[in-house]
């Protein structure tokens, strides 16, 4: 008791002479309930226009105001759930505050799920006069179209390029919502950085040891363990990778770097479709009203709230002890420390997948952000992302980590090995960049010349197509599994010179392999499909 009370005098000494820190501890407490403040008003904005529209459904709401409706809800929300991410650890402290926030953001997206339904039966642009479309010039009327009732009425169109854009909203608001709530609850965060750092220490049982020095079990390519079959010891190394790239990927979906860019992507995909739809409005909605007025008045209550609280506030100050959600998890009685678990930050097997995972984000983002006629669909589109990210882009991160364990127990020289690394990285990363951007850039599920064939032959193509990426896995290790064992015997400079001369090679031959695949592709079945190599 007698150095618990020490303690607490310390503490409140410290406060009392140090004003620089109570001045930043003020700071921050006003700058979380300004944040929090300018949070709800968005809410309460989004349900405003959301509630509103629904309310003038009837013959008093057009299909061009209902469709820009939608954005600007959605973009209220949005920012709504920016400002929660910034105030995650408030509102997990203080969970009453934490609920009904949430509540009210269910509702939110119900009712803008709901409107993007009820907007995939408008078709494209509905708004424009007949005449106007005929001719190529979009202008619409001075009152924006037909009621949207009259719409809603009509069967919706799942060819349309609408139904796929609306489809493409839903999946973004479920996603963004569904990733606030677990984000929200430590229980479920929590509970994936303990399986992820459990597979991280695993991993490094098998590779390094069971303890820190220990020898018992390191693995070692040229020396199988007691009891262990060939193919066993061939293929533990795949072992190795599947565990790693599982701990990196799970750190890296909840990391708050993703939360934080599914965000960007969903404000960038609203701004962009909201500034286009804007371009051609009709005039009247280009007068600034009472409803264009009051949102910007709102943005300064937030702002005026903080500066009276903080300089109205007492002279004494004792600082609130807040704990972050890091440091409930890792509390008296927790087995594994999750953050213990970061510290392989470092090797060049997290930096190699953690880049090669970061690729099939921006993957996935540009298929929703982009608004070309090549990216609409979507059953082709989306088999080939599901494709992409749930074997590929997988294969890719694991034949990089099997790369890694090999390469560590190669006895070369230092520029030798460095060199086969940079190779290696740069022919993974090549490859998976024009499987993303090309390949799956829609040129070959969704190009002209493809929408011409038949439905076997786009299925062909496409398997054929992933087919043909799993060649340089295997011919790759066959060949360090040959270099590991036979090096020590290849003591000359020039079979290491030799060597440093083929990895160059073996990637231009990859890349020539799949060029040469998709010409008797062109020529075998008839369709001209797109080259992404050439």
């Amino acid at each position: 008791m007698q150095v618990l009370e020490a303690w607490r005098d310390i503490q409140q000494r410290k406060t009392r002479f140090s004003p620089a820190l109570s001045y930043l501890h003020r700071l921050r407490s006003y700058t979380s309930q300004c944040v929090l403040m300018f949070a709800d008003i968005q809410s309460f904005t989004a349900l405003a226009i959301l509630i509103s529209a629904y309310v003038a459904m009837g013959c008093d709401i057009v299909a061009y105001h209902w469709q820009y409706m939608i954005y600007l809800a959605w973009m209220a929300s949005v920012t709504h759930l920016a400002s929660l991410s910034f105030l995650r650890n408030h509102l997990t402290n203080n969970f009453v505050k934490c609920i009904w926030r949430l509540t009210a953001m269910a509702v939110i997206q119900i009712l803008l799920s709901v409107a993007v339904g009820l907007a995939t039966t408008f078709g494209d642009n509905p708004w424009y006069r007949e005449a106007d479309q005929l001719i190529g010039i979009e202008v619409p009327p001075a009152e924006g179209g037909r009621p949207a009732t009259c719409y809603f009425k009509q069967g919706v169109d799942v060819n349309s390029i609408t139904f796929s854009s609306g489809v493409k909203m839903i999946l973004l608001l479920l996603w963004g919502f569904s990733i606030r709530i677990a984000k929200m609850f430590e229980r479920f965060e929590g509970g994936l950085r303990k399986f992820a750092y459990r597979m991280h220490h695993k991993s490094r049982i098998l590779r390094y040891g069971v303890d820190d020095g220990s020898t018992t079990q390191i693995w070692n390519p040229r020396a199988r363990r007691k009891g262990q079959g060939f193919f066993g010891h061939l293929l533990e190394p795949f072992k190795i990778a599947i565990l790693v790239v599982l701990s990196i990927q799970l750190n890296f979906l909840t990391s708050f770097l993703a939360e934080v860019y599914w965000l960007l992507f969903t404000i960038i995909y609203i701004t962009t479709r909201l500034v286009k739809f804007r371009i051609p409005s009709p005039a009247d909605d280009n007068k600034w009203t009472f409803g264009q007025v009051l949102p910007l008045i709102l943005l300064v209550a937030p702002i005026a709230i903080a500066i009276e609280s903080f300089y109205t506030a007492p002279k004494t100050h004792t600082p609130q002890m807040t704990h972050t959600n890091t440091q409930q998890m890792n509390g008296p009685g927790s087995g594994l420390d999750p953050v213990a678990g970061l510290g392989h930050v470092d090797s060049l097997a997290y930096r190699g997948v953690f880049f090669l995972a970061a690729l099939s984000y921006i993957e996935v983002g540009i298929y929703f952000v982009l608004d070309q006629p090549d990216t609409e669909g979507l059953a082709l589109p989306l088999l080939q992302i599901a494709l992409s990210i749930l074997l590929l882009q997988p294969l890719y991160q694991i034949y990089w980590v099997v790369c890694d364990v090999f390469l560590s127990k190669a006895i070369w020289s230092r520029p030798l090995k460095l060199t086969t690394y940079d190779t290696l990285f740069l022919g993974s990363s090549a490859m998976q960049v024009s499987l993303n951007f090309c390949a799956l850039n829609f040129g070959i599920a969704n190009s002209g010349a493809l929408q011409a064939g038949t439905a076997s032959q786009k299925s062909v193509a496409l398997l054929l197509f992933f087919s043909c990426n799993l060649v340089p896995f295997c011919f790759t290790y066959l060949l360090l599994v040959n270099l590991i064992y036979h090096m020590p015997r290849l003591r000359a400079t020039r079979w290491r010179f030799a060597i440093l001369l083929f990895f160059p090679c073996y990637i231009f031959l990859s890349f020539f392999l799949m060029s040469c695949f998709f010409r008797f592709l062109n020529w075998r079945v008839g369709v001209s499909y797109f080259d992404p190599y050439m």
